[in-house]
C-alpha cells in the first residue's frame, strides 16, 4: 500500500503542544502568579470534515497490519517532502503511528535542488513536475485532472499524478489517499486509468479483508493497539510533560482560581 501525503498528514492524531496559562503557584513558601506552559495532547483530525475524520480513524488499522507484516507500506521522497512541508507534522508516535515504511524509487532517475534561496520549495517542485515529459506521466495527468492543455497543471493534481506514477512503478496494489475528489476523478476515467487502485482508507481495509489480511478475530488485538495510541503509550519525552501538569495540579501546587 502506497501512502500519499494526505494519509501521512491525517495519521498525525496525537500532537503535543504547549499552552501558556497564568497560574498561582507556591515558590519558596511564597504564593506568586506566573505564566506557565502546560503541555497537552491534541488530535488535529478532530477539526476535519466528517468524512475525512471518519477515514482518518481507519488509518491505525493499516499501521497495525504493517506492524504485523501483513501489508507493506510504501512512500516516496517527493511525498515525504510534501508532508514535511505541511504544518503540524510532528507526531508523538512517529510518522504513521510508528509503522515501518519503505521508500521506493521514482520511475525516472533524477536529481534536483531542494533549496536555492531564490524560489520557494513549492515553486521548485512545480517546475520539476512541469518538466516531466514521460508518456505515462502525461497519460496519468488526464486521469487525475492535472492535464490542462496549454495551461499550467494545478499544483495538487500534478503532485498526485507523480505520486500515483511512483506507486504504479513500485508495483503497489493500493494507493491510499484521503482526497475524495482524486478517488472520484480516477474512478470516472476510463482511458488511462492507473494500474494501482486509488482508494480511501476504508476501502483499502475492505480489500484487506477480502484477501484475508484482516479478520474479525483480529479486532481484540487491534483494539489494544488503538487504546495505547489514545493513552499516549509512547517513549516521546514530551509525553512525560503531558502527564506532569495534571499530577502537579492534583498535588495542590497550582491554583486555578487566579485571574487570567
Amino acid at each position: 500500500m502506497f501512502l500519499d501525503a494526505s494519509a501521512l498528514q491525517c495519521a498525525v492524531q496525537r500532537r503535543i503542544v504547549g499552552r501558556p496559562q497564568r497560574r498561582t503557584v507556591d515558590w519558596g513558601g511564597t504564593r506568586c502568579t506566573v505564566d506557565l506552559t502546560q503541555f497537552v495532547a491534541i488530535d488535529p483530525t478532530a477539526i476535519c470534515k466528517r468524512v475525512q475524520r471518519r477515514e482518518a480513524r481507519r488509518l491505525p488499522v493499516l499501521a497495525w497490519l504493517a506492524n504485523r507484516g501483513r501489508v507493506e507500506l510504501l512512500t516516496q521522497t517527493e511525498v515525504f517532502w510534501e508532508f514535511l512541508g505541511l504544518r503540524g507534522t510532528r507526531n508523538a508516535f512517529g510518522h504513521f503511528f510508528g509503522a515501518p515504511m519503505t521508500h521506493v524509487e521514482s520511475p525516472l532517475v533524477y536529481g534536483r535542488i531542494l533549496v536555492d534561496g531564490l524560489r520557494s520549495p513549492h515553486e521548485m517542485r512545480q517546475d520539476f513536475f512541469a518538466r516531466i515529459s514521460h508518456p505515462r506521466f502525461q497519460q496519468l495527468k488526464r486521469a487525475t485532472g492535472a492535464y490542462q492543455g496549454d495551461r499550467p497543471s494545478p499544483p495538487n493534481e500534478v503532485a498526485d499524478t507523480f505520486h500515483i506514477w511512483c506507486a504504479e512503478n513500485a508495483g503497489a496494489d493500493v494507493f491510499v489517499t484521503l482526497d475524495e475528489d482524486l478517488v472520484d476523478l480516477v474512478a470516472r476515467h476510463r482511458r488511462f486509468r492507473p494500474k494501482v487502485a486509488v482508494e480511501l482508507p476504508s476501502r483499502a481495509i475492505r480489500l484487506a479483508r477480502q484477501v484475508g489480511l484482516f479478520a474479525a478475530t483480529d479486532y481484540p488485538e487491534y483494539r489494544r493497539f488503538r487504546r495505547r495510541l489514545v493513552r499516549g503509550a509512547s517513549d516521546d519525552p514530551l509525553e512525560q510533560l503531558v502527564k506532569l501538569g495534571p499530577a502537579v495540579e492534583r498535588a495542590g501546587d497550582c491554583d486555578d482560581s487566579a485571574p487570567s
